[in-house]
């Protein structure tokens, strides 16, 4: 899943996220890594983050500021190496991901929820 979060609509901005996408990725996942999303229009899941932590209106925590994430369900194609704000990456099956204390800022309820959408919609990666 790749996902990036803004504080004002993408109109207001001129940021695209098919921009985005092309442009971070090989930041993070190497040069020769390419992430496609399974629909670039349509992100997996909109999320809502707040500075005060995940509860029953927001999905996950941003201690900066309340924020919108869009995150797309991807597939990567190429080597993976980790640079820039990237330290390394691992795999997990889905039905054997980590337990939410290990994700940081809540974000195991925005994986649910991508994972779920997924299963939903029939959109596999």
């Amino acid at each position: 899943m790749r996902g990036c979060r803004s504080r004002a609509p993408h109109h207001q901005t001129g940021w695209a996220p098919d921009r985005y996408l092309r442009g971070v990725d090989p930041e993070t996942l190497g040069p020769e890594t390419v992430a496609t999303p399974i629909d670039a229009t349509n992100p997996t899941y909109v999320a809502q983050y707040s500075p005060h932590g995940p509860d029953s209106r927001f999905d996950a925590a941003d201690p900066r500021q309340h924020a919108i994430g869009l995150t797309w369900m991807v597939t990567l194609v190429g080597a993976l190496s980790p640079q820039g704000e990237a330290t390394g990456f691992d795999w997990f099956p889905v039905d054997a991901l980590p337990p939410p204390h290990a994700f940081g800022f809540g974000q195991h309820n925005v994986v649910r929820a991508c994972l779920e959408r997924q299963r939903t919609t029939g959109h596999a990666p």
